[in-house]
Protein backbone atom coordinates (compact mmCIF):
# COMPACT_ATOMS: atom_id res chain seq x y z
CA UNK A 1 0.00 0.00 0.00
CA UNK A 2 2.97 2.58 0.48
CA UNK A 3 4.45 1.85 -2.74
CA UNK A 4 0.98 2.19 -4.22
CA UNK A 5 0.41 6.02 -2.40
CA UNK A 6 4.23 6.32 -3.01
CA UNK A 7 3.58 6.15 -6.94
CA UNK A 8 0.47 7.84 -6.91
CA UNK A 9 2.07 10.98 -5.18
CA UNK A 10 4.33 10.85 -8.08
CA UNK A 11 2.06 10.60 -10.17
CA UNK A 12 0.20 13.10 -8.67
CA UNK A 13 2.94 15.88 -8.18
CA UNK A 14 3.57 15.30 -12.10
CA UNK A 15 0.16 16.28 -13.15
CA UNK A 16 0.34 19.19 -11.15
CA UNK A 17 3.22 20.45 -12.93
CA UNK A 18 1.79 19.44 -15.88
CA UNK A 19 -1.63 21.56 -15.24
CA UNK A 20 0.26 24.41 -14.23
CA UNK A 21 3.62 24.74 -16.59
CA UNK A 22 0.71 24.28 -19.38
CA UNK A 23 -1.09 26.86 -18.45
CA UNK A 24 1.62 29.03 -17.79
CA UNK A 25 2.69 28.66 -21.55
CA UNK A 26 -0.47 28.75 -22.96
CA UNK A 27 -1.16 32.72 -21.27
CA UNK A 28 2.67 33.05 -22.05
CA UNK A 29 1.74 32.37 -25.68
CA UNK A 30 -0.93 34.81 -25.95
CA UNK A 31 0.41 37.41 -24.53
CA UNK A 32 4.01 36.95 -27.24
CA UNK A 33 1.47 36.57 -29.53
CA UNK A 34 0.10 39.83 -28.72
CA UNK A 35 3.37 41.66 -28.73
CA UNK A 36 4.13 40.19 -32.31
CA UNK A 37 1.33 41.86 -33.48
CA UNK A 38 2.67 44.96 -32.27
CA UNK A 39 6.14 44.52 -33.26
CA UNK A 40 4.85 43.83 -36.91
CA UNK A 41 4.10 46.95 -37.25
CA UNK A 42 7.28 48.39 -36.31
CA UNK A 43 10.06 48.67 -39.04
CA UNK A 44 11.89 44.96 -38.66
CA UNK A 45 10.99 41.30 -37.58
CA UNK A 46 8.35 40.13 -34.89
CA UNK A 47 10.01 37.91 -32.19
CA UNK A 48 8.82 34.94 -34.32
CA UNK A 49 10.27 35.95 -37.19
CA UNK A 50 13.47 36.83 -35.77
CA UNK A 51 13.98 33.54 -34.34
CA UNK A 52 13.41 31.50 -37.97
CA UNK A 53 14.69 34.13 -40.94
CA UNK A 54 17.71 34.91 -42.67
CA UNK A 55 19.28 37.48 -39.13
CA UNK A 56 22.42 38.09 -41.60
CA UNK A 57 20.46 40.12 -44.37
CA UNK A 58 17.90 41.85 -41.85
CA UNK A 59 18.79 41.52 -38.43
CA UNK A 60 20.41 44.85 -38.23
CA UNK A 61 17.36 46.44 -38.90
CA UNK A 62 14.57 44.56 -36.99
CA UNK A 63 16.80 45.21 -33.39
CA UNK A 64 16.96 48.61 -33.65
CA UNK A 65 13.33 49.02 -34.51
CA UNK A 66 12.38 46.48 -31.58
CA UNK A 67 14.66 48.99 -29.64
CA UNK A 68 12.07 51.92 -30.27
CA UNK A 69 9.90 52.28 -26.88
CA UNK A 70 11.09 49.01 -25.24
CA UNK A 71 8.65 46.88 -26.78
CA UNK A 72 11.06 44.49 -28.09
CA UNK A 73 12.66 43.87 -24.33
CA UNK A 74 9.05 43.01 -23.33
CA UNK A 75 8.96 40.59 -25.80
CA UNK A 76 11.87 39.23 -24.68
CA UNK A 77 11.35 38.97 -21.27
CA UNK A 78 8.07 37.52 -21.47
CA UNK A 79 9.75 35.00 -23.94
CA UNK A 80 12.20 34.27 -20.83
CA UNK A 81 9.09 33.36 -18.72
CA UNK A 82 7.67 30.91 -21.96
CA UNK A 83 11.15 29.40 -22.20
CA UNK A 84 10.57 28.46 -18.81
CA UNK A 85 7.25 26.63 -19.02
CA UNK A 86 7.39 25.22 -21.86
CA UNK A 87 10.30 23.44 -21.34
CA UNK A 88 9.52 22.11 -17.91
CA UNK A 89 5.91 21.05 -19.20
CA UNK A 90 7.88 19.03 -22.48
CA UNK A 91 10.16 17.61 -19.53
CA UNK A 92 7.41 16.48 -17.28
CA UNK A 93 4.81 15.16 -20.23
CA UNK A 94 8.19 13.22 -21.68
CA UNK A 95 9.13 11.88 -18.00
CA UNK A 96 5.18 10.39 -17.37
CA UNK A 97 5.11 9.24 -20.90
CA UNK A 98 7.98 7.20 -20.21
CA UNK A 99 6.71 6.01 -16.55
CA UNK A 100 3.30 4.94 -18.53
CA UNK A 101 5.38 3.32 -21.54
CA UNK A 102 6.99 0.53 -18.30
CA UNK A 103 3.71 -1.25 -18.13
CA UNK A 104 3.20 -1.18 -22.12
CA UNK A 105 6.07 -3.43 -22.77
CA UNK A 106 8.12 -0.71 -25.32
CA UNK A 107 11.91 -1.33 -23.90
CA UNK A 108 12.52 0.92 -26.68
CA UNK A 109 10.42 3.81 -26.33
CA UNK A 110 11.43 3.51 -22.43
CA UNK A 111 14.70 3.58 -22.69
CA UNK A 112 14.76 6.68 -24.83
CA UNK A 113 12.11 8.81 -22.62
CA UNK A 114 15.72 8.77 -20.24
CA UNK A 115 17.28 10.95 -22.53
CA UNK A 116 13.82 13.05 -23.84
CA UNK A 117 13.37 14.93 -20.46
CA UNK A 118 17.16 16.04 -20.96
CA UNK A 119 16.78 16.91 -25.08
CA UNK A 120 13.19 18.99 -24.00
CA UNK A 121 15.84 21.17 -21.03
CA UNK A 122 18.47 21.09 -23.90
CA UNK A 123 15.99 23.23 -26.42
CA UNK A 124 14.83 26.21 -23.45
CA UNK A 125 18.55 26.19 -22.99
CA UNK A 126 19.06 26.95 -26.51
CA UNK A 127 16.71 29.82 -26.56
CA UNK A 128 17.48 30.90 -23.85
CA UNK A 129 21.01 31.56 -24.81
CA UNK A 130 19.32 32.78 -28.69
CA UNK A 131 17.53 35.33 -26.52
CA UNK A 132 20.17 36.25 -24.40
CA UNK A 133 21.95 37.12 -28.11
CA UNK A 134 19.10 39.28 -28.96
CA UNK A 135 18.72 41.16 -25.60
CA UNK A 136 22.09 41.96 -26.08
CA UNK A 137 22.10 43.03 -29.93
CA UNK A 138 18.91 45.68 -28.57
CA UNK A 139 21.62 46.74 -25.76
CA UNK A 140 24.00 47.47 -28.44
CA UNK A 141 26.55 44.45 -27.05
CA UNK A 142 26.36 41.96 -30.06
CA UNK A 143 28.53 41.15 -33.01
CA UNK A 144 27.51 40.46 -36.76
CA UNK A 145 28.58 36.36 -35.52
CA UNK A 146 26.64 36.60 -32.39
CA UNK A 147 23.79 37.41 -34.63
CA UNK A 148 24.19 34.22 -36.25
CA UNK A 149 25.14 32.09 -33.64
CA UNK A 150 21.30 33.00 -32.53
CA UNK A 151 20.07 31.32 -35.84
CA UNK A 152 21.91 28.49 -35.44
CA UNK A 153 20.77 28.30 -31.77
CA UNK A 154 17.08 28.75 -33.27
CA UNK A 155 17.34 26.24 -35.65
CA UNK A 156 18.93 23.51 -32.97
CA UNK A 157 16.05 24.43 -30.61
CA UNK A 158 13.44 23.91 -33.06
CA UNK A 159 15.03 20.52 -34.00
CA UNK A 160 14.70 19.47 -30.26
CA UNK A 161 11.19 20.45 -29.63
CA UNK A 162 10.07 18.73 -32.67
CA UNK A 163 12.32 15.86 -31.07
CA UNK A 164 10.30 15.69 -28.06
CA UNK A 165 7.29 15.84 -29.45
CA UNK A 166 7.37 13.14 -31.91
CA UNK A 167 8.60 11.41 -28.54
CA UNK A 168 5.64 12.16 -27.02
CA UNK A 169 2.89 11.59 -30.22
CA UNK A 170 4.52 7.88 -30.67
CA UNK A 171 4.56 7.75 -27.24
CA UNK A 172 0.66 8.26 -27.12
CA UNK A 173 -0.20 5.83 -30.14
CA UNK A 174 1.82 3.02 -28.49
CA UNK A 175 -0.56 3.76 -24.78
CA UNK A 176 -3.25 3.44 -27.02
CA UNK A 177 -2.21 0.46 -28.90
CA UNK A 178 -0.43 -1.40 -26.21
CA UNK A 179 -2.39 -2.68 -23.05
CA UNK A 180 -0.85 -2.66 -20.04
CA UNK A 181 0.81 -6.41 -18.73
CA UNK A 182 -1.04 -8.86 -17.26
CA UNK A 183 1.70 -8.79 -14.36
CA UNK A 184 0.99 -5.02 -13.42
CA UNK A 185 -2.41 -5.58 -13.05
CA UNK A 186 -3.91 -6.79 -9.53
CA UNK A 187 -4.79 -10.52 -9.17
CA UNK A 188 -8.54 -10.89 -8.14
CA UNK A 189 -7.00 -13.43 -5.30
CA UNK A 190 -5.17 -10.66 -4.11
CA UNK A 191 -7.78 -7.96 -4.04
CA UNK A 192 -10.43 -10.29 -2.15
CA UNK A 193 -7.64 -11.00 0.17
CA UNK A 194 -6.74 -7.15 0.66
CA UNK A 195 -10.16 -6.79 1.20
CA UNK A 196 -10.50 -9.24 3.84
CA UNK A 197 -7.72 -8.11 5.94
CA UNK A 198 -9.20 -4.75 5.58
CA UNK A 199 -12.04 -5.85 7.51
Amino acid sequence: MVAIRSRWGTWSTRRKTLFLSGGATLVLLVASAALDRELTSLPGSSTLDLGISDVATGAGTSVVGWGDGGRGRVGLWVDFGLILSYSVFLAVAAASTREALKSREVPSLVFLGYATPVVALGAGLCNLAEDGIWLAALNGHASSNDVSTAASLAIVKLFLIGFVLGYLLIGLGARCVRRPRVSDLPAPTEAVAGRGNGA
